[in-house]
């Protein structure tokens, strides 16, 4: 995670500052400075999904969930930051019955003994989080570039989804470039086992490898099986796809237009010739 993120860690220790007044370090992605903040620089708000649980948990351990909104200001840059976090296994205490003493906003100033310990995601809401994702020529195939964008979009939400995305973007990309693929190779691995076979590819093994990853993304055939990918795995995949683009799309067109180029310099520089020797 990098410094213009915040973590579930920093966000703990903002929970439980702000409701005992203590100050806290925090670093303003807009700024780019790290500076103490006091408690009334940072307001948090939790909401709870479902208030009727905390009336319930006590009789059939029913799990509670809900959002943080965190809401800081910068005392260098004069600016808010905003974030929304997903959270499970939120912890009400016994004496937090279903009454006014507790509302679908809560403060921490209020509840500090409310606890949680699960994060679902951490999502920068302002500034907006800029999309990675690099622009190409408008003469890439509109489908590529749209599957592309949304892995780029997913990766700061979910990355396991961010990773399943690369599958759908490699089979539109082998559909799309290799028109006379066998329309009954339907599974994915079946497309590439017949590109390495006709030899329409040298490194077929980097599809393959991309698939396989992709598939684990997203294809989980037991709760035990899950693979927990990491920012850098997405960030791997989305380069192999950028890396992709170049060499099927981009390069091919570059290279065809510097032979244009030259061609269209040869016959220039034959017209001027000819015109010099016609004046002599």
């Amino acid at each position: 995670m990098n410094q213009n993120e915040i973590s579930k860690d920093k966000i703990i220790e903002l929970w439980e500052n702000v409701a005992i007044n203590i100050n806290t370090l925090l670093h303003c992605p807009i700024c780019n400075t790290t500076s103490s903040i006091n408690y009334e620089d940072y307001f948090i708000q939790l909401l709870i999904d479902n208030l009727f649980a905390i009336k319930k948990k006590n009789n059939n351990n029913e799990k509670i969930s809900g959002y943080l909104q965190i809401n800081c200001f910068c005392p260098v840059c004069h600016k808010h930051h905003l974030y929304m976090a997903s959270i499970k296994n939120i912890t009400i205490p016994d004496s937090y019955k279903y009454t006014n003493n507790i509302t679908p906003y809560t403060l921490p100033q209020k509840t500090f003994d409310i606890r949680f310990d699960e994060f679902e995601y951490i999502h920068r809401l302002i500034p907006e989080d800029k999309s990675i994702a690099k622009t190409f020529p408008d003469y890439i195939p509109p489908q590529l570039i749209n599957l592309y964008e949304e892995m780029c979009e997913l990766l700061p939400i979910n990355i396991n989804a961010s990773i399943l995305w690369s599958r759908k973007w490699l089979e539109k990309f082998i559909i799309l470039y290799w028109k006379d693929i066998p329309k009954k190779q339907n599974p994915l691995n079946e497309k590439i086992k017949w590109l390495e076979a006709e030899e329409k590819i040298q490194d077929h093994q980097l599809l393959d490898d991309l698939r396989f990853i992709s598939n684990k993304g997203g294809h989980i055939e037991s709760p035990t099986e899950e693979i927990i990918f990491t920012k850098n795995d997405s960030e791997l995949c989305i380069s192999i796809i950028e890396d992709l683009i170049e060499e099927y799309y981009v390069e091919p067109f570059e290279k065809h237009k510097r032979k244009e180029n030259l061609h269209a310099l040869r016959e220039a520089t034959q017209n001027e010739a000819d015109r010099i020797k016609k004046t002599k």
